[in-house]
């Protein structure tokens, strides 16, 4: 997940509130990491990037209660723009790896996400 932010308060506010959130976001299922981050030559725009091992345990971090409840109000101070990519290629360690989409042509035949807990294990072995 890729969420950008045009700051309304002060950096140090905005990352205040983002550590805020991504401590929500840890302990949720599937959480892999996170970052916040501001552009280098804006400060008033700033990045938080989550990573979750599928896309429905994504989804279920954005349901559960304490997320609702408690980072509602800051997330939705995001930039109204796609926030969820899938991982298609990665260069790590010398290695290239390619991913096979997980979204379908047809999503009535399967959505995006559906099955993804297996096809994301599967994905992360070498």
């Amino acid at each position: 997940m890729v969420l950008r932010f045009a700051l309304k308060q002060s950096a140090g506010i905005w990352l205040q509130e983002a550590e805020r959130v991504l401590d929500l976001f840890s302990i949720q299922t599937g959480f892999q990491s996170a970052k916040a981050y501001l552009a280098v030559d804006d400060d008033a725009i700033g990045l938080l990037y989550l990573q979750f091992d599928s896309v429905g345990n994504y989804r279920r971090a954005l349901s559960a209660y304490d997320i609702k409840v408690s980072a509602t109000q800051f997330l939705s101070g995001s930039i109204d723009e796609p926030s969820a990519f899938e991982v298609l290629l990665t260069y790590a360690d010398g290695k290239k790896v390619h991913y096979q989409s997980e979204k379908t042509a047809s999503s009535e035949e399967i959505a995006l996400g559906d099955s993804a807990t297996a096809r994301a294990q599967s994905r992360l072995e070498p």
